[in-house]
């Protein structure tokens, strides 16, 4: 998490699409981490984890701060969809 970080802070994305089953990063943190550095980034959640990360994705459409949710698998074209919409 610290290496995402330290690049959001050297370039400012427009987008981060983040996978909600990180390896000992819990969702919450990772969101308000990239929050802290770019608070502007459009965030775009997913995830192919069992009902706890699904269940996240849900909760995570309720938080202003996230652009989308997309549940794998899930096709290429939604996600490039979604990014032309942020870059329009």
């Amino acid at each position: 998490m610290a290496a995402a970080i330290a690049r959001l802070e050297e370039h400012a994305p427009g987008a981060v699409i983040l996978d909600l089953g990180l390896d000992s990063i819990a969702p919450g943190e990772s969101v308000l981490a990239i929050r802290r550095v770019s608070p502007a980034v459009a965030l775009i959640l997913y995830s192919g984890h069992g009902p706890p990360a699904l269940d996240a994705l849900d909760t995570a459409l309720s938080v202003p701060q996230i652009y989308a949710t997309l549940r794998k698998p899930f096709p290429p074209d939604h996600l490039l969809g979604l990014l032309d919409a942020i870059f329009a």
